[in-house]
């Protein structure tokens, strides 16, 4: 807006060529995304989209979305720090279009209409919303889908699958989340083996799908053996869960899973190891 309004100083003779130029270099957008013409863009609308949109872009049917709004109590607006309201619908819809597949928050702004720093904190607000409310279904194991009957379901399923262990119900595996280079402590989130700056978590999933326990971040220069001896999963999941064993991930080495009651046995391993391929949807 205002090299435009620089334009037509220019162009009415008002400033000559050298003050056009200084002009604009000490109003350029120093931020790569500061200079995207946002008001462009109409304000986003979740009523003018088709079912095939919504689901291409938020991976949900428009119905579904309002369902999940309302599933997630969500309030009717979102109020960002710098006192910018937006409404719930809205909010969620730039949440799940940030996360349904890896873009920059600049790719939003035509869908959206709104400056690259809006949506930054619109998508903060509502995962800070998410973590504050249903946090705990990541850490507690006091859920109903996780009752004993439940465990004895997916143990059963494994089991049948051809697993050696009449007993396991879950896996663990852990992931490398690549992140921009920080500007110190570079070496502590360093991952040599990807060779990427990057933030390590660890999670316990069962064969439905869902994830039972989420442990992270952790730095990402600590290797994969570390890890089980700074996570409480482990404590917990065998004392209120006694009798079910879940499988640690093959690269764990036999001193470190010492403490905890599967077998390291390479026949065991190895079989259980092709069984795991059940919950990756490839």
């Amino acid at each position: 807006m205002e090299d435009d309004f620089l334009v037509l100083m220019h162009d009415d003779g008002e400033i000559d060529d050298e003050e056009f130029f200084i002009l604009h270099e000490a109003n350029r957008h120093r931020n790569l995304h500061g200079g995207l013409p946002y008001y462009k863009y109409g304000r986003f609308n979740l009523e003018e989209l088709r079912d095939d949109e919504c689901e291409v872009e938020f991976r949900f049917r428009k119905q579904d979305i309002y369902r999940l709004a309302a599933a997630l109590h969500f309030p009717e607006t979102f109020k960002c720090p710098n006192g910018v309201l937006v409404e719930s619908i809205e909010a969620l819809c730039i949440c799940l279009k940030r996360y349904t597949y890896p873009c920059r928050y600049a790719d939003l702004v035509p869908r959206f209409g709104r400056p690259v720093p809006q949506l930054c904190m619109i998508t903060n607000l509502v995962v800070d919303c998410l973590l504050d409310r249903y946090g705990d279904l990541l850490h507690n194991f006091n859920q109903a889908w996780q009752s004993p009957q439940s465990l004895q379901l997916y143990a059963d399923a494994i089991h049948n699958k051809g697993a050696a262990l009449d007993n396991c119900w879950g896996f663990i595996d852990g992931t490398v989340r690549p992140i921009c280079r920080p500007k110190e402590n570079q070496r502590m989130v360093y991952n040599g083996h990807k060779r990427v700056h990057a933030l390590k978590f660890q999670s316990i999933v069962t064969p439905n799908g869902l994830i039972a326990n989420l442990f992270g971040p952790v730095e990402g220069r600590r290797h994969d053996n570390v890890r089980p001896s700074a996570s409480t999963s482990t404590h917990v999941i065998f004392t209120s869960r006694s009798g079910n064993v879940y499988l640690w991930r093959p690269s764990i080495s036999a001193q470190d899973t010492s403490s905890m009651p599967i077998c390291t046995q390479t026949g065991t391993n190895s079989r259980t190891g092709s069984i795991q391929s059940i919950n990756d949807p490839s």
